[in-house]
């Protein structure tokens, strides 16, 4: 165990460290989030997620997202299919450097899968998202990219530990540019019980005409409400 705790504090300072040297710390935001898949049925989940996020750690609130959906596993669990509802609210900055108040309702459809290599685990997401806010709506697809390496052992068994790189791509409708931001994220992960991950990273986000970096908390859990 003390080797353990060890190699979890070693995995988090260097990660730091290389934040610190790619994507640079300046006024760093926060971003803590759950994600939650329930299964109530053998191959039927309800996914539920809660998200904050600030512009300035740890207060300054930028945004907190609230995502529900109903999915159905597919290829013997190694992917799966999800439809569901997103609300948004939102404190962003306008050009003059007043806040306002923002919501967004947000139906989306996606498709994931998943395979395993050695070691490491990876995850390919396809999101479409139908975007309606006070004054607009559009249309956004999503391409999300990750892998996971695990350290210690060989699946997300208790008392793994593992490293996690991802990037994410936005695609917009809107005639102004196509491009709407990219994602990419380190960070290093724990599983203290089978079905509970936890995640901390770092998070730079580029967006068309500026980029916002973020600390990021994760928490990840399955819960099985199928008796059968």
């Amino acid at each position: 165990m003390p080797s353990f705790r060890y190699n979890l504090r070693a995995l988090t300072f260097a990660l730091l460290i290389f934040c610190n040297n790619v994507f640079g710390v300046h006024s760093p935001g926060a971003w803590l989030a759950w994600f939650g898949s329930h299964y109530v049925k053998k191959n039927v989940f309800l996914h539920t997620e809660l998200q904050y996020r600030s512009f300035h750690f740890p207060s300054d609130i930028e945004q907190v997202l609230l995502r529900t959906g109903l999915g159905v596993d597919l290829l013997s669990g190694k992917g799966h299919v999800l439809s569901g509802f997103c609300f948004v609210y939102g404190e962003p900055y306008a050009a003059d450097g007043t806040r306002y108040i923002s919501r967004e309702y947000r139906p989306f459809q996606q498709v994931f899968f998943k395979h395993q290599q050695g070691r490491c685990i990876f995850f390919h997401r396809f999101r479409l998202e139908q975007r309606f806010n006070q004054s607009s709506y559009s249309n956004r697809l999503r391409y999300f990219f990750s892998v996971n390496c695990l350290i210690n052992q060989k699946s997300f068994d208790k008392q793994a530990l593992y490293l996690s790189v991802y990037n994410e791509l936005f695609i917009q409708s809107r005639k102004t540019s196509v491009f709407d931001r990219n994602r990419i994220y380190a960070g290093v992960g724990w599983v203290p019980i089978k079905g509970l991950r936890f995640e901390f990273g770092y998070m730079s986000q580029i967006l068309s005409s500026s980029r916002r970096n973020q600390f990021m908390l994760l928490l990840f859990q399955q819960l099985n409400f199928n008796r059968n």
